[in-house]
């Protein structure tokens, strides 16, 4: 029964380590280990523009399976060099979705049509446009908001991507306020930490409970068992030294696993 005991101690105590040492890896060093392979930006959302005889061009976004876009993520505003007008775009219809940062709201996926009203006295007849969206995708990974800078050749019918590096700071950066990111099922609280400790215990103990049920256990406790009954039970150093064996095992096998877990 000792030896049980031991054992079931032992089981404890390894556990708990093991546990411990994943939990001392960053959430992102978790996440990003992954076998989910994100896209970027650009693979996800692929922007073209089609212009309109109608004083109007449609943006458009083709997105990526397993992706999607925010309709309250959109706008375009006329680029002047730090002036940013708003201008008026028509946004069709999506789908509701329940999202873990902004509640329920509505998204595209596969495809999503922009039609911007353009002004109409526009000199050169060249426009530029700063055009702004965010996306995300179901695995998990939210974008932060995106910027596209084109310019448009309304005579020539023609667009152009801009250099976002000789603009100014201002019209680049986004909105801290707009720039929220969505939350990561990765990222514990305080309470979270203390609800995990108590499931690792648990866990623990429950897995050392099931490991005394494996076969190949039986044999090792039947045996250990019949040499304390021969012996008398009265080798004392015999069972420190048994144990302390057992103890020491565990723990480089524990230390091993937090070594390489930390590599």
């Amino acid at each position: 029964m000792m030896r049980i005991l031991i054992i079931l101690c032992v089981s404890l105590l390894l556990g708990g380590l093991n546990v411990q040492a994943f939990n001392t890896t960053s959430p992102e060093q978790r996440f990003s280990t992954g076998a989910t392979d994100f896209l970027t930006e650009d693979q996800a959302f692929s922007l073209s523009v089609f212009f309109n005889h109608d004083d109007t061009v449609d943006l458009v976004w083709d997105i990526a399976p397993g992706y999607y876009l925010y309709q309250h993520g959109f706008a375009v505003s006329k680029l002047d060099q730090e002036n940013l007008t708003p201008l008026t775009v028509t946004l069709p219809d999506g789908v509701l979705h329940q999202d873990d940062t902004f509640g329920e709201t509505t998204v595209y996926y596969e495809q999503a049509v922009l039609k911007v009203h353009l002004p109409k006295q526009q000199p050169n007849n060249r426009i530029d446009l700063r055009i702004s969206s965010q996306g995300c995708a179901e695995a998990g990974l939210c974008y932060p908001p995106h910027y596209a800078f084109i310019r448009l050749d309304t005579e020539m019918q023609q667009s152009l991507p801009l250099d976002a590096s000789t603009l100014p700071v201002s019209v680049t950066q986004p909105n801290p306020e707009t720039a929220v990111p969505k939350k990561s099922n990765f990222s514990p609280s305080v309470h979270d930490e203390s609800i995990s400790l108590w499931y690792a215990l648990l866990a623990a103990f429950v897995g050392g409970l099931l490991l005394n049920l494996m076969p190949c256990v039986f044999p090792v406790l039947s045996f250990k068992a019949l040499h304390l009954m021969r012996s008398g039970m009265n080798h004392r150093a015999e069972s420190v030294a048994y144990t302390a064996g057992v103890l020491f095992s565990f723990w480089s096998i524990a230390g091993v696993l937090i070594v390489l877990q930390t590599l």
